[in-house]
């Protein structure tokens, strides 16, 4: 999970199906031999066209299924 913030602004997602004023941060994989870092930038791109600069960490949290961990 990925929150792209610029001084007062925060990026969101928006799918079609999404009730209105429904919003979602942008979320992804990593792939085998990435970075979190390189992951968050790809994903950014991907999904909203935009590229990004530094990455900075915030937490993570253990995720039930499929045994994942949630990072952001």
């Amino acid at each position: 999970i990925m929150l792209t913030v610029t001084r007062e602004k925060c990026l969101l997602g928006r799918g079609r199906h999404f009730a209105p004023g429904m919003y979602s941060a942008l979320a992804g994989f990593i792939e085998p031999g990435e970075t979190i870092e390189a992951a968050v930038r790809r994903e950014t791109l991907e999904e909203a066209g935009i590229r990004l600069g530094r990455v900075v960490y915030h937490a993570s949290q253990p995720w039930p299924f499929p045994y994942s961990l949630m990072i952001g």
